[in-house]
């Protein structure tokens, strides 16, 4: 006869630890997200960037946050996960934010988006045209480059960032 009461919080039903998440989040999956996720993972900027099996291990959870609450795996969500001070146990902070990874359209309202374009946004202001260029987020105006080390940096665009456009069309007069 077993006296020991079961523990709610180690049942395998609603799959509560956080390994068999993963494992049922890869399953509902395809493929292709959980790749696509994996490489998003081991490219994000220094400190928050993982290598291979710790992107492995985030990558459902990546997959599952982000159709949950409306993310692509873009500059914008780049921003958002690596946003604030730098924590002492990058991967750690990194597997929390991802976990509780907020609606997009609140965090575009709000803290990915920089200052300027915000403003602007909420004044009725009309915004510079958007460069078009690929590695720049027509949300933020904020342009990706990498350098020749694979080092990536965010800043805002020179072409379509109203602070940079001012700017130089005011040195130009």
């Amino acid at each position: 006869m077993d006296t020991t009461s079961p523990n709610p919080l180690t049942g395998t039903e609603g799959h509560s630890d956080p390994a068999s998440r993963g494992e049922a989040a890869e399953a509902e999956f395809d493929a292709g997200a959980i790749a696509d996720a994996e490489e998003f993972l081991q490219e994000l900027p220094a400190p928050f960037a993982v290598g291979r099996p710790t992107a492995k291990r985030y990558a459902p959870l990546l997959v599952d946050s982000t159709t949950a609450q409306g993310w692509k795996l873009d500059d914008a969500l780049v921003a958002e996960l690596t946003k604030g001070q730098r924590p002492n146990n990058p991967q750690g902070a990194l597997k929390t934010r991802i976990e509780n990874l907020v609606r997009r359209h609140r965090a575009a309202a709000t803290a990915t988006v920089p200052g300027q374009v915000r403003q602007l946004r909420q004044s009725g202001a009309e915004l510079p045209p958007h460069c078009g260029d690929l590695d720049c987020d027509e949300l933020t105006r904020m342009k990706t480059t990498e350098n020749e080390e694979g080092w990536r940096t965010t800043a805002p665009c020179a072409d379509c960032h109203p602070g940079k456009v001012r700017k130089s069309a005011a040195a130009g007069t």
